[in-house]
């Protein structure tokens, strides 16, 4: 398996002296702990990997991998550090010209001010983020800056702005035809027109989001569209 695979080669580079082969399996092995949600060895893999990078001069490595950190700790509730590795990690892409982590990393920028209600900040992150993967045609990471520009649209009580985001995202979700994107736009679309005071749509979004994530095994978002359901339900008297 995944954690194996990469624990065994990380011992064989250690034994062979390899410093880049150990950058990359403790990079993967960071990975492999985020997604496992075992924070604290996620982020010892990916403080390891950072340093021999920046000890080799891969400085793009670098920056993917402080983006990778940088989730970690967001993870943990530990923004300010998100917020710090992440700066650093878009003077290096800014640096080096590469328009895809730039964006990427603005992106978690901009969802990390979020997170610290600087929301000044997290809007011109993600207005930036959008430009950029706009011009790189990648519509995935322009439906997910669209959810939070919904957020933040909502939160600015700006509700018509907050529907329209969160259904733009819908319809990419949509003509990609990927349904966890399409469930996870349609939380967003549900809680931007509960905000707007329409429990009907609401609902219908909730509704569909639900259906969305039993078909593809996804039990925590079908347990959130099954709460934003209830909530609609109470708005519309019929709880």
């Amino acid at each position: 398996d995944w954690r194996t695979t990469s624990e065994l080669a990380l011992a064989a580079a250690r034994e062979l002296g390899s410093r880049a082969d150990q950058a990359v399996m403790h990079e993967s092995l960071g990975r492999l702990c985020r997604l496992l949600m075992q924070l604290d060895e996620a982020a010892t893999h990916y403080e390891e990997a950072i340093a021999v990078y920046r000890e080799q001069g891969d400085m793009l490595s670098t920056a993917k991998t402080l983006n990778g950190l940088a989730w970690v700790y967001l993870f943990a509730h530990r923004l300010d550090d998100a917020r710090s590795g992440l700066a650093d990690a878009l003077a290096i892409a800014r640096e080096l010209r590469d328009e895809y982590w730039t964006a990427t990393i603005l992106f978690g920028l901009g969802y990390t001010y979020l997170q610290l209600l600087h929301y000044t900040e997290a809007d011109e992150c993600l207005a930036d983020s959008l430009l950029i993967f706009r011009s790189l045609n990648d519509r995935l990471y322009e439906a997910m800056v669209l959810w939070f520009q919904s957020c933040l649209a909502r939160d600015a009580g700006e509700l018509a702005a907050a529907v329209g985001l969160a259904q733009e995202a819908v319809d990419i979700s949509r003509d990609l035809d990927n349904r966890l994107w399409e469930a996870t736009a349609l939380l967003y679309l549900g809680k931007a027109q509960l905000a707007a005071g329409d429990a009907g749509a609401a609902l219908v979004s909730y509704q569909r989001c639900e259906v969305l994530s039993r078909q593809e095994s996804d039990i925590s978002r079908g347990a959130w569209a099954l709460d934003g359901a209830g909530v609609a339900y109470s708005q519309l008297g019929r709880a």
